[in-house]
């Protein structure tokens, strides 16, 4: 109870059992295990207790979810009408579904009375075919903490969480595949009959079940096939977004950040940055200024308008970019060091050099907050301490750096 919430089923399906194979009627079974069925509900306490002191109210519950519960029973409709014709043919699969969509009775009513008609007919057969209507309801009560009036507002759906009700379903074709075999050809040799038919089914899940990890070789291939097989959502763009960064595609990247911005702005701030990177410079403008509509305490995000800014020549605006970065970060050495930066291009050495020393204090260990206080102490004619931050540079990073060079003129104009 304490691992998975969904053992909230486990006192209910016991019962129910008992109820169906070994006793009969629930009275019967309460009469003679009513201390354990009370010491198996007494574990509802722990699941109570973990929930009360670490809800999950950011993904799961009825508080702040981006659907109604009503809204989130009709997507589950869908959902496990998927689940059940996955369970039978296993393509098309999906690993994510994405967060769960607005939708009316109207755009599901074919997939909702599908499941209704599923639900009396368990309820039907608990009553006359007790042992199947005990699949059909072992199905419905491990899958209904997922898939019931209590929204999770990450995911509309996930196929992982047929795992438990699976087994009802397996259970149900194995009873079905001998029933049939019994009854009907028992005169052709009935075992013979369910391996020639069981044969075939074996090698075609074999080949689904290889080209499936094949996807999985692959994030790149695999949120490809999220897409292709799902309606097309924030998360999954923004996701093969990034794995086609990884694979040096920037302009197909851009294009999925763009569609996934529509539904979460927040990454509109990496839609900036790459932008910048591609030398995108007034779109990176436009992007990261409607990022900081929402986002304005981002100090990241004003040093990255304050980049594209300044690549686009509008340093003032690039300055005042800088200055809200320090003021809501001062603590923080890249921000000091992108204004020093700035007001150095501005031959504005003072202002350069303190924040370049505060670049410096923060990070002492990075060699171009070094560089950067140098070139500023240069241009405040402080010679000796501009050498000596040079230096610094050059023992933290002997190769590569730009200290070299700025040490080498430094000490020629002196006559050293």
């Amino acid at each position: 109870m304490a691992c998975k919430e969904t053992m909230v089923v486990a006192p209910v399906v016991v019962m129910l059992y008992d109820r169906t194979f070994t006793f009969g009627s629930f009275r019967d079974a309460f009469r003679e295990r009513r201390g354990y069925y009370a010491a198996l509900c007494a574990t509802w306490l722990v699941l109570v207790a973990l929930l009360w002191s670490s809800p999950r109210g950011d993904s799961a519950g009825f508080a702040g979810a981006s659907v109604s519960p009503w809204e989130y029973l009709l997507n589950q409709s869908v959902m496990i009408v998927r689940y059940l014709r996955l369970a039978f043919w296993p393509r098309g699969l999906v690993l994510d579904y994405g967060e769960p969509p607005h939708v009316t009775f109207a755009d599901v009513a074919t997939y909702f009375f599908v499941v209704a008609a599923l639900a009396v007919a368990t309820i039907v057969a608990l009553v006359r075919k007790p042992t199947i209507g005990f699949l059909g309801a072992w199905f419905f009560l491990t899958l209904s903490p997922t898939s019931s009036i209590v929204p999770i507002s990450t995911e509309v759906g996930a196929e992982r969480r047929m795992y438990l009700p699976l087994i009802a379903v397996v259970a149900f074709c194995v009873i079905a595949v001998r029933w049939f075999a019994r009854s009907t050809v028992r005169g052709l040799g009935g075992s013979g009959v369910q391996r020639f038919a069981v044969a075939p089914v074996v090698v075609l899940l074999s080949i689904a079940t290889y080209q499936r990890n094949a996807e999985y070789r692959s994030g790149l291939r695999l949120w490809q096939t999220v897409l292709e097989r799902w309606p097309p959502h924030a998360r999954a763009h923004r996701n093969l977004a990034a794995e086609l960064k990884l694979a040096n595609r920037p302009d197909e990247e851009i294009e999925h950040l763009r569609a996934a911005v529509k539904d979460l702005p927040e990454i509109r701030n990496v839609l900036g940055l790459e932008l910048l990177a591609l030398g995108h410079n007034a779109d990176a403008v436009d992007e990261l200024r409607l990022y900081l509509r929402d986002h304005a305490h981002d100090a990241d995000g004003w040093a990255n308008l304050g980049n594209a800014l300044s690549a686009l020549g509008r340093n003032d605006e690039a300055l005042r970019a800088f200055q809200q970065s320090v003021a809501i970060a001062p603590e923080n050495g890249l921000s000091q060091r992108n204004l020093a930066l700035q007001y150095l291009q501005q031959n504005d050495f003072p202002n350069a050099a303190a924040h370049a020393r505060e670049a410096v204090r923060l990070a002492p260990a990075d060699p171009a907050a070094h560089n950067l206080l140098g070139l500023a102490l240069i241009g405040e004619r402080k010679v000796d301490d501009a050498i000596a931050e040079f230096r610094a540079s050059l023992t933290l990073q002997p190769d590569n750096n730009d200290a070299s060079g700025y040490l080498e003129r430094t000490l020629k104009a002196v006559g050293r």
